[in-house]
């Protein structure tokens, strides 16, 4: 499996986030992170959308359900993250891979509040 990671800028995210995942059509994952973080922000972030997108693929969460609820969410202005909502159709994978960021960020001394 090749994964890519980059950061980039916060126009080149599809809605207000700090990361986002993409299966590029030959397979591989593509990451982004928003550029400007510190690296161990960045790689905590980015380990998140990594942990999130194989987590979707392998219940059958399609990333086009996961990227239309996002854009959604961020339209109507919703509070917090769109992958909080019990109503996402990736709740349960977000919420896995948010445990695994915040042990991760627990471990590197990284504030949730970063």
């Amino acid at each position: 499996m090749k994964i890519i990671i980059e950061d980039v800028t916060p126009d080149k995210l599809p809605y207000k986030t700090a990361g986002n995942w993409a299966f590029l059509p030959d397979g591989t994952l593509y990451v982004t992170v928003l550029e400007g973080l510190t690296e161990e922000c960045s790689v905590t972030l980015a380990n998140h959308e990594v942990d999130e997108a194989l987590a979707c693929r392998a219940h059958g969460v399609l990333e086009e359900a996961v990227n239309a609820f996002d854009i959604d969410f961020e339209q109507r202005g919703l509070p917090g993250e769109p992958g909080d909502s019990k109503d996402a159709p990736y709740f349960a994978e977000h919420r896995m891979a948010e445990n695994v960021e915040r042990a991760r960020m627990a471990t590197l001394g990284i504030s949730w509040d970063w």
